[in-house]
């Protein structure tokens, strides 16, 4: 398994099978952090939690931007809401879309120094 490649232009680049393996972690991560957020919202009761994922993660930015989209679906009436959980941590957890306080970090890449890598499983 090649563990860190380095791309022409210089920037650390990981294989296939170790983005592959971020992915599943982010998700396992969005999944936990979206039932720890149900637990303190009353109004999410009868919600299951569908995981978009971080959808900046890449070869090249394989700590992707630090959030993903949970969309919580009522399996009853179909209703829905979106959530924007933290990728890598539990304390940071999930806003409402409405509310996400952090959406100039959607989209772009974060730095290392912010969301580290290799990404932790927080999920229990």
């Amino acid at each position: 398994m090649v563990s860190v490649l380095v791309s022409a232009c210089g920037q650390p680049q990981v294989s296939v099978t170790q983005l592959e393996d971020s992915i599943g972690i982010v998700r396992d991560n969005l999944i936990f952090n979206a039932q720890v957020y149900k637990i303190t919202a009353p109004h999410l009761e009868g919600f299951k939690a569908v995981p978009n994922g971080d959808s900046t993660m890449s070869a090249k930015c394989h700590q992707g931007d630090g959030w993903g989209t949970i969309t919580m679906i009522n399996v009853g009436t179909g209703g829905r809401y979106k959530l924007k959980c933290s990728t890598y941590s539990k304390n940071v957890s999930c806003q409402l879309e409405n509310d996400f306080k952090y959406a100039s970090d959607e989209g772009r890449c974060a730095s290392l120094d912010k969301v580290p890598f290799p990404i932790p499983k927080i999920a229990n």
